[in-house]
């Protein structure tokens, strides 16, 4: 079993790479030193795997950065329209290796080469990872001038057949044919709102393409080359499921798949025993060492633990019927990892899975056969029956959800660790059951700890504001609901998923600072999402019952003083950011100034020195000139900006404030920024934090 700890530790150097944590490399040490101990042999690969980890890191994070300057001086992009998105397409380069984004409104047809004359944007600095993780350089906008070639290349093949299956049942009926097409290639583009159910009912991942699909192929094409001898019939199955993982956008779920596959009919091949376990991870390991930024990919995380989960756990499931083992051990391993990303998890979930999992499996089949029968005959009768059951399916689902019960968690890293180790003495390694009372406290002790400390978060949001505080005592405070314009609503998209992920379905209190739309856009999308407890504005609410905020009014919340500044009177509903309102936040000794909207210039504020300020109009130099800043004392700024045309936040703003010393964390490079004290000290920091 040599094989998973080389993997782990070449997964260690690749985290120690990215995110420079003392921790990780304090854990790489130990862990070393407690092999070294018992297993002195394996130290020096280990080290060697390690070192590894950090090298191919390195070198692929060098070569997508290279790639990003390269392309930044083009004006020429080409390549193959390989996937179709709500708002983009995928435009693939296999030439020269690279993979960006079309914003446009346009209609291409996937499968189609593309060339366009467009200018090269980067992807922001704290969505990198993600975007890297699925190879994807940077991201370009229409533009008219263009051509389109229609290369007959069995690549471009293959991508039209795909979208003219996902089209056809989609155009037969919209609800059921984006599940079959969801179902067989992971397309969701088309059922938003669908998709938020399954995923509120814990089932997204029965809309994602998996390795459960590979598997159906594989099998079923075996059983089509029969007559074959054993041996070319599993290369000609395997040449099959590749063909599939590529028209999947060689998706982590299917690659891996795919992969495992791969070895075991290797393996059956060369009449060698061949372990599921070593097969994992001989699989993550070719797929790190490709493409290292897959550790941050979801889809790569969640299909190796469930995996894992059902190779490790499944077996010690007594009692039970495949099925029902496979769920539970899904369940038990992917619950806490979820509560990471969603911050809840529906109480259905589990027993969900057990009955619909073989369904899906019958679907799938079904819906396989169907497809490959339509597209010899090119009849819509032959898609019926899969479409019918994914009518049916919906139905179900949908009467469940208007029922769900979520449990709302937020999950901490101490408990996780102690989570897993309670799973892992408790089903595997029995004999040192006598550590369970310490994992016991541990894990009681984490979910019960709560430091009192005061949080608050600026929400990315984009061109908008979005404040979330986190009160000592876990009360909530939501400042403003963001900016919506086309089809983007900032609380749809940002803000209700980050307050979820956070651990909370309600809101102890909404502030709205003024009615702007880059303000007060995603009021109702909150109040349809949470228990909204009570609503105070400087402005009176169209039939809503809200508190009146003017000056010398204070919001008192378990120390947390929301204190007033401007507006004096009542304002009238209109669009003037004169008559935004202005807080000043304090817990203890630390002071933090909100000042929204306000022109700063105009208004002579009383207290002028604050830990850290929030720079008013999004950093416009209108509403904080340099004369105005010369006065104010402060060492951090934050600004809530997204792109805009405003020119926003001033870059001559920005030189001053750097010049002088002050630490700014800007959303639109930094993501999410969350600043937490006790009232005394505080640390700030972002999804990426390059202040």
């Amino acid at each position: 079993m040599l094989i998973p700890y080389l993997t782990l530790f070449f997964i260690l150097g690749v985290l120690i790479y990215f995110s420079g944590s003392i921790i990780l490399v304090s854990a790489a040490l130990t862990a070393l030193f407690l092999i070294f101990i018992k297993k002195r042999s394996l130290i020096y690969f280990l080290i060697a795997f390690l070192v590894l980890g950090i090298l191919v890191a390195n070198f692929k994070h060098s070569n997508f950065v290279k790639k990003e300057e390269l392309l930044r001086d083009n004006n020429i992009f080409d390549g193959y329209i390989a996937e179709k998105n709500s708002d983009s397409y995928l435009i693939v380069n296999y030439k020269e290796n690279y993979k960006i984004l079309l914003y446009t409104t346009k209609e291409f047809s996937p499968g189609d080469y593309i060339t366009i004359y467009s200018k090269f944007e980067p992807i922001q600095t704290y969505k990198k990872k993600n975007y890297y993780s699925r190879g994807i350089i940077g991201k370009i906008k229409e533009n008219e001038n263009f051509t389109i070639k229609n290369k007959k290349t069995v690549l471009a093949y293959l991508v039209k057949i795909k979208y003219f299956l996902i089209n056809r049942l989609i155009s037969i009926d919209k609800k059921a044919g984006g599940l079959i097409a969801a179902i067989l290639f992971g397309y969701t583009s088309n059922m938003k709102e669908e998709y938020k159910i399954f995923n509120d009912l814990g089932l997204s991942h029965f809309l994602a393409v998996s390795g459960f699909n590979l598997g159906i192929i594989f099998l079923f094409f075996n059983k089509i080359f029969a007559c074959l001898g054993a041996n070319l019939r599993k290369i000609l199955s395997l040449i099959i499921c590749f063909i599939f993982v590529f028209i999947s956008s060689l998706e982590p779920s299917v690659l891996r798949a795919f992969i495992m596959i791969a070895f075991v009919s290797l393996s059956k091949i060369v009449k060698r025993p061949s372990l599921g376990l070593n097969n994992l991870f001989i699989a993550a390991l070719l797929m790190l060492l490709f493409n290292p930024y897959l550790i941050f990919n979801r889809g790569f995380i969640f299909s190796y633990l469930a995996t894992f989960s059902i190779l490790i756990l499944g077996h010690y499931i007594k009692n039970a019927n495949n099925d029902i083992s496979a769920a539970i051990s899904t369940f038990l391993f992917i619950t806490p990892i979820s509560l990471i990303y969603n911050g809840y998890f529906s109480i259905y979930s589990l027993i969900l899975n057990i009955i619909l999992s073989p369904f899906i499996g019958i679907l799938t089949i079904l819906s396989f056969l169907s497809s490959i029968i339509f597209l010899v005959f090119k009849l819509d009768i032959l898609l019926f029956p899969p479409l019918f059951f994914g009518i049916k399916l919906f139905e179900i689902i949908t009467k469940i959800s208007k029922y769900n019960i979520q449990m709302f968690f937020s999950m901490n890293y101490i408990t996780l660790v102690s989570y897993y180790l309670l799973i892992f003495i408790n089903l595997i390694k029995k004999e040192y059951r006598k550590f369970n009372y310490i994992l016991v406290l541990f894990l009681i002790s984490s979910i019960l700890y709560n430091p009192k400390n005061l949080k608050v978060n600026i929400i990315n949001v984009g061109q908008g504001d979005s404040i979330l505080i986190e009160t000592p005592y876990k009360k909530v405070i939501l400042i403003d609901t963001g900016p919506s314009f086309d089809d983007y609503i900032a609380a749809k998209e940002k803000i209700v998923p980050f307050i979820k992920r956070k651990g909370y379905n309600k809101i102890d209190l909404l502030i709205i600072t003024h009615p702007h739309k880059d303000h007060f856009s995603g009021f109702y999308t909150i109040l349809n999402n949470f228990n909204v407890y009570n609503i105070a504005a400087p402005f009176n609410i169209d039939n809503i019952k809200s508190t009146l905020l003017l000056k010398g009014d204070e919001v008192v919340m378990d120390g947390v003083v929301l204190k007033v500044l401007y507006p004096e009177v009542l304002q009238q509903k209109d669009d003037k950011n004169e008559n935004a309102i202005v807080l000043e936040l304090s817990f203890k000794d630390f002071y933090m100034l909100l000042p929204s909207d306000v022109d700063l210039d105009n208004i002579d504020l009383e207290n002028k020195d604050y830990d850290i300020v929030q720079l008013p109009h999004h950093g416009s130099i209108k509403s904080f000139d340099i004369n105005t800043a010369e006065k104010y004392k402060f060492s951090v700024a934050v600004v809530s900006v997204g792109k805009n045309n405003f020119g926003h936040p001033s870059n001559l703003l920005m030189e001053y404030l750097y010049q002088r010393g002050v630490r700014i964390f800007r959303t639109d490079i930094n993501g999410n920024i969350t600043i937490q004290t006790d009232g005394k000290k505080y640390f700030i920091k972002g999804d990426f934090d390059d202040s």
